[in-house]
């Protein structure tokens, strides 16, 4: 397990905190394969140095993304599961900055 991932079991899941910079997908995809979670839905919230959102292009049949610098990330919602046998991550966020 990476020494990045930094996580307690709770009663009803798991709380994970993580540092300014780190990489939210990552280090969710790491927390999936640690503890080996089949399945699950996620919240969080936070301030952050860069953001990169994406709006989904349906004609080219990928993501648009944009950056944005020093942003308090409002809420955040998702759900972990795996595809192909690998993590896959699905999130929506919403966020603001000064």
């Amino acid at each position: 397990m990476s020494e990045h991932v930094r996580h307690l079991a709770t009663p009803t899941g798991f709380l994970m905190v993580l540092r300014q910079g780190e990489d939210v997908l990552a280090r969710l995809e790491e927390l999936m394969l640690a503890e080996d979670i089949p399945s699950a839905s996620i919240t969080g919230f936070g301030f952050v140095g860069l953001a990169r959102f994406g709006f989904f292009n349906f004609e080219r049949g990928d993501y648009d993304p944009r950056e944005f610098e020093n942003v308090e990330i409002t809420g955040l919602t998702g759900t972990l599961a795996w595809k192909d046998g690998a993590p896959s991550i699905h999130t929506h966020a919403s966020g603001g900055d000064r």
